[in-house]
C-alpha cells in the first residue's frame, strides 16, 4: 500500500519537515521492438517467422528474438507462443537472452541507507559530449526575445563557469529545451568537465553529427536511449534546419567568380542566407575587389545633387497621391491602414503606463481589434513585450519549432576526448545540441537546501510515526491536503494494539519526529555557522556559491533516513536478481519494500517474463533455475 507523503510541522519549534513512508518506482523507460527489422532480416535469410510476438510485450518479444536468432527456430516455434518460449528459458536457465532487454525506475520515498546498498546504479555525470558540441543561446532586444543567435561550445560554456568575471554571464544563457510539445527556453545551471573519455560519432539522414561518450541519451520515439542501446535507422528528435554541407570548391565558384548573390547560393544549397554567411565565414571566402555590385546597378546612380535640392511638381504631384485617402494618417473615412489606424489612436491618447506590468512605453492596443473604433473603452495601454504576449496569446504562436524525427544514417567511434556536460533549470531535463535532443546530466546531491530536505519513515516505525501523526498527539500538526485515508490507515495500523500500546506507540513516533526536527535545525544551523566562520576566506566566490559550498560540508550531520531519489537502469536478469535477493525474508525491510514494489511493476509490464514471481505478504520469491 502506498502512503503518500506529508508535511509534519512541530508546535514547539515551528518547523517543518516532510515525511515519506513508503517507497515508489515508476518505469522511466522501458525495451523497444521493431518487428518490421526481424521481419527484413529473416526475408534476407530466405526464411519467415511462425512464431506470435504480434502483439507481445516488447520485452518479452525482444527476449525471445535474441533466443531465436541463436538457432535461426522461427519457421517451427513451439505450441503455446512466448509465454511457453519463455518458460524453458528460466527453467534450464539461459540467461543471457534476458540481458537484452533494459528498464530504467524513477526511485522515490528512499533513504540514504537504502541507497548504501544499491552500489551498481549509475549517478554523476554519466552522461558526456565532446568539447566541440554547439548550443545555440537566446538573446533579447527591447524586451523582446529575439532567437536563438548565438553559438557557443560546451568547452566554452565551461571555461565561462569558471571565470568569475564572466560566470554570472551563464544566467543570461537561454537554450532550447523540449517540454514534450514544443520548445520552450531554459536556463543553465552548471557546466562541467567529465575527463576524457571514449566518443561516438552520431550521423543523421539530413547531415547533423554529434560526438558524445556510450552512455549519453537521446530522445527516440520509445523515449530516452543511451547511444549504446541505438541503431542505424532508429529516428531521434532533432530541432531547426538540416545540416547543409558546402562545398569550399563550389561555394567559391559561386561567391568569387560568378559573383552570386547570398539568395541565389542558398537557393540553390537548399538552405537559408544565414547558413551560407556562416560557411563564408568558415572559409574565410570575400569578393573579389569590384565585385561587390555585379548585376546590380545603385538606385541613385547617374544622380546629381546640390545644396537646396526641391523636388519638382511632377515628383510632388507624385507623393501627394501617396498619402490620400486611407493611406492618410488623418483620414476620416470607414477605411484606415494599421499604421493610420495607430497614428490616430497616439495622436488622442497621449503616453500613458502599460496595464500590465507598469511600465510607461508602448502601444495603444484596441481591444476588438477595429482600428477606427478609438473609444476609449476600446484602448489599453500595453508595452512591447506586454502587448506582443497578447497577442501571442490570442492569436497562437506563429514561429514555434516542432519537433523533427531523423533517422541515424551511422554510429562509429572517434577516439578519445574530453567531455563536458551541463544542468538545465528545466523539469524536462534536455536541452537541444547540435541540432539533437540531447538529455542533461542528473542532478547533483551534493548541496542540499534545507527547504527541500525530506525523511523516510523506517518500515518497523511507520505505527508508531502514524499513532503519533493521526492520534491525540499534541506535539506536531500534519498538513491535511494531502489524499491520504487517515481513517483507513489508523484502522489498520494502529487500532489493532490496545491503548496502552498505542500510548507507548505515540511516544516512540514523536520522539523520532522530534529528532528529525533537530536534524533539520542542526543542518540548518551548522551551514550558518560555517558561513559566519569563513567569510574572511570567501575570495571572488558568489554568495550563492560559497553557501553551496558550506551546505556540502554541513551535510554530513544528516541522518541515513535522509530521502533520496535515484535513477536505476538494470536489464531483466539484473531485475530478476534483485527482486530475488532483496525481496527476501533475510534482506533489509525497507529495500526488501521496494523489491515489492518493482516487482509488482514489472508484473504489469512484462507478466511473461516474470509468471513465476510470488509474491506474498512478507516477501517476494522467484524459482531458482535448474542447472
Amino acid at each position: 500500500m502506498y502512503i503518500y507523503p506529508v508535511e509534519v510541522t512541530s508546535k514547539q519549534s515551528g518547523e517543518t519537515i516532510r515525511v515519506a513512508f513508503s517507497p515508489s518506482a515508476r518505469v522511466l523507460s522501458s525495451p523497444a521492438f521493431d518487428k518490421d527489422v526481424l521481419n527484413d532480416f529473416l526475408s534476407a535469410k530466405g526464411t519467415q517467422d511462425n512464431t506470435q510476438l504480434v502483439g507481445e510485450r516488447p520485452g518479452a518479444a525482444l527476449v525471445e528474438t535474441a533466443g531465436r536468432v541463436c538457432y535461426m527456430s522461427f519457421e517451427k516455434p513451439r505450441a503455446g507462443g512466448t509465454k511457453v518460449y519463455i518458460e524453458h528459458i528460466l527453467e534450464v536457465g539461459h540467461g543471457s537472452v534476458l540481458e537484452n532487454a533494459n528498464y530504467s525506475f524513477l526511485t522515490y520515498g528512499v533513504s540514504r541507507s537504502l541507497t548504501h546498498e544499491l552500489v551498481r546504479h549509475r549517478a554523476g555525470w554519466a552522461y558526456c559530449l565532446a568539447g566541440d558540441t554547439v548550443v545555440y543561446s537566446g538573446s533579447k532586444c527591447n524586451g523582446r526575445f529575439d532567437g536563438y543567435k548565438r553559438r557557443w561550445t560546451m568547452e566554452k560554456l565551461y571555461k565561462m563557469s569558471l571565470d568569475p568575471k564572466r560566470k554570472g554571464r551563464l544566467k543570461l544563457i537561454k537554450l532550447r529545451c523540449y517540454d514534450g510539445v514544443n520548445f520552450v527556453q531554459t536556463g543553465i545551471k552548471r557546466v562541467v568537465c567529465s575527463g576524457e573519455k571514449e566518443l561516438l560519432e552520431v550521423t543523421l539522414a539530413d547531415g547533423k553529427k554529434i560526438s558524445c561518450s556510450a552512455d549519453h541519451r537521446f530522445l527516440t520515439v520509445d523515449g530516452w536511449r543511451a547511444v549504446r542501446e541505438l541503431q542505424v535507422g532508429q529516428v531521434l528528435a532533432t530541432n531547426g534546419l538540416k545540416a547543409i554541407g558546402i562545398d569550399k570548391g563550389w561555394l567559391t565558384k559561386r561567391y568569387r567568380e560568378d559573383g552570386a548573390l547570398l539568395e541565389e547560393i542558398a537557393k540553390e544549397a537548399k538552405c537559408s542566407p544565414h547558413t551560407v554567411r556562416i560557411y563564408l565565414r568558415k572559409y574565410n571566402l570575400q569578393k573579389a575587389i569590384g565585385q561587390g555590385m555585379i548585376g546590380r546597378s545603385p538606385p541613385n546612380k547617374g544622380t546629381r545633387y546640390r545644396t537646396g535640392y526641391r523636388h519638382k511638381e511632377e515628383t510632388k504631384s507624385l507623393l501627394s497621391q501617396l498619402k490620400k485617402g486611407d493611406r492618410n494618417p488623418q483620414w476620416r473615412g470607414l477605411k484606415a491602414s494599421p499604421q493610420a489606424g495607430r497614428q490616430r489612436a497616439q495622436k488622442l491618447f497621449p503616453t500613458a503606463p502599460c496595464e500590465s506590468c507598469g511600465v510607461a512605453e508602448g502601444h495603444r492596443h484596441h481591444k476588438n481589434r477595429n482600428i477606427l473604433d478609438n473609444s476609449r473603452n476600446n484602448i489599453s495601454f500595453l508595452c512591447n513585450p506586454c502587448h506582443g504576449k497578447l497577442h501571442a496569446m490570442e492569436d497562437g504562436p506563429t514561429n514555434l519549432l516542432k519537433v523533427k524525427w531523423v533517422a541515424i544514417s551511422s554510429i562509429k567511434p572517434v577516439g578519445r576526448g574530453m567531455t563536458y556536460d551541463l544542468e538545465v533549470d528545466h523539469e524536462a531535463h534536455n536541452f537541444v545540441a547540435n541540432g539533437f535532443v540531447t538529455h542533461n546530466s542528473q542532478l547533483s546531491q551534493r548541496f542540499v537546501d534545507e527547504k527541500q530536505v525530506g525523511f523516510v519513515v523506517p518500515p518497523r516505525l511507520l505505527n508508531a510515526v502514524l499513532a503519533a501523526l493521526i492520534g491525540e498527539s499534541h506535539l506536531f500538526h500534519c498538513n491535511q491536503s494531502c489524499p491520504n485515508d487517515w481513517s483507513y490507515l489508523w484502522d489498520r495500523f494502529v487500532k489493532p494494539f490496545s491503548y496502552e500500546e498505542q500510548r507507548n506507540l505515540q511516544a516512540v513516533g514523536s520522539t523520532w519526529l522530534e529528532a528529525r526536527v533537530k536534524n533539520l535545525l542542526e543542518y540548518r544551523i551548522t551551514t550558518d555557522n560555517l558561513i559566519a566562520l569563513y567569510e574572511s576566506e570567501r575570495k571572488e566566490m558568489s554568495p550563492t556559491d560559497f553557501r553551496k559550498m558550506m551546505r556540502q560540508t554541513a551535510r554530513n550531520c544528516m541522518p541515513n533516513c535522509t530521502e533520496t531519489y535515484l535513477v536505476m537502469t538494470a536489464n531483466i536478469r539484473a531485475i530478476r536478481h534483485f527482486i530475488s535477493m532483496r525481496g527476501a525474508k533475510a534482506a533489509d525491510e525497507e529495500i526488501r519494500n521496494l523489491a515489492m514494489v518493482i516487482a509488482e511493476t514489472m508484473r504489469h509490464h512484462e507478466p511473461n517474463l516474470f509468471q513465476d514471481l510470488t509474491i506474498e505478504k512478507d516477501h517476494c520469491f522467484l524459482k531458482h533455475p535448474k542447472v
